[in-house]
């Protein structure tokens, strides 16, 4: 459905010089109902965002306590990308002193 919108909302929205507006519901409210919404939307994903935070804190300790390495090859990809890109950075300045 929101596919939809986007491909045939963009290019109108564009022709138009205008915005698109994709409110089911949202268009036909008050000001009242829609400050309401709108609201508890923000609380909604203010919430949402803590917790995956919180999430992300327990699992780093978590790895950080036992140990806890990961042997795939996006990692090893990373290290050495991060390494070869340390390494020219410390090599740089050893050069301009």
């Amino acid at each position: 459905m929101m596919t939809a919108y986007y491909l045939l909302g963009g290019p109108t929205s564009l022709r138009l010089d205008s915005h698109a507006r994709m409110y089911l519901f949202h268009g036909r409210w008050s000001p009242k109902t829609k400050a309401t919404v709108d609201a508890n939307t923000a609380m909604i994903v203010i919430f949402y965002l803590a917790i995956l935070l919180a999430g992300g804190i327990s699992s780093t300790e978590y790895a950080i306590t036992y140990g806890q390495k990961n042997d795939s090859s996006r990692a090893r990809m990373l290290a050495g990308w991060l390494g070869e890109a340390m390494e020219k950075i410390a090599k740089q300045g050893c050069r301009s002193t």
